[in-house]
């Protein structure tokens, strides 16, 4: 996704394109999230503050849907 940051998983999906990665840090994020287009991405959490390693995993605190499209989700808690 370029090295754009966002503080939201929301406000960097719309960014989105087919065989983008959005990479999360080490956080919680209180939010719902919906995946609402028709391509294929990842999320990936966990990452430290400079992104360079993933050594955790993040926590989306909502919902996540997947209403179209394909998602690869890794070190990622959903709750």
């Amino acid at each position: 996704m370029g090295g754009n940051f966002y503080k939201k998983l929301s406000d960097a999906y719309p960014e989105t394109q087919n065989g983008d990665t959005i990479q999360a840090r080490l956080a919680s994020f209180k939010e719902d999230l919906v995946l609402d287009k028709d391509i294929a991405i990842k999320l990936k959490g966990g990452y430290d503050t400079s992104f360079a390693n993933n050594p955790g995993v993040s926590t989306l605190e909502g919902i996540l849907t997947v209403k179209w499209g394909t998602a690869v989700i890794e070190k990622f808690v959903i709750r």
